[in-house]
C-alpha cells in the first residue's frame, strides 16, 4: 500500500487489537478469565432458551433489578463469542 500511497499510514483493524488484548488480559488473570466465562455462558444459555431469557428479562424489569435489564441485551449478544 505505501508504494502506491507512499503518505498512507498504516492503521491496524480495531476489532483485532481490541481482541490481542482482551486475550492477553484473560490469560495474565484467573479472575478475569472467569468471569468472562460465565458471561458467556449466561449468554449461550439466554440465547438456547427462550424461556429463560424471558425470565431473565421479567426479573430485570423489577424495580429493583433496573441494572440488570440494561445489561440483557449485552448478555445475549456475547453469548455466541468464545473465549
Amino acid at each position: 500500500m505505501l508504494q502506491s500511497q507512499p503518505l498512507a499510514s498504516y492503521v491496524h483493524c480495531i476489532a483485532h487489537c481490541s481482541n490481542l488484548i482482551a486475550s492477553a488480559v484473560c490469560l495474565s488473570s484467573q479472575v478475569v478469565y472467569n468471569s468472562i466465562q460465565l458471561v458467556n455462558e449466561f449468554g449461550v444459555l439466554c440465547n438456547a432458551s427462550e424461556k429463560f431469557k424471558s425470565i431473565f428479562v421479567h426479573i430485570a424489569s423489577d424495580s429493583d433489578h433496573r441494572d440488570l435489564l440494561a445489561c440483557s441485551s449485552v448478555i445475549t449478544s456475547v453469548g455466541d463469542m468464545t473465549v
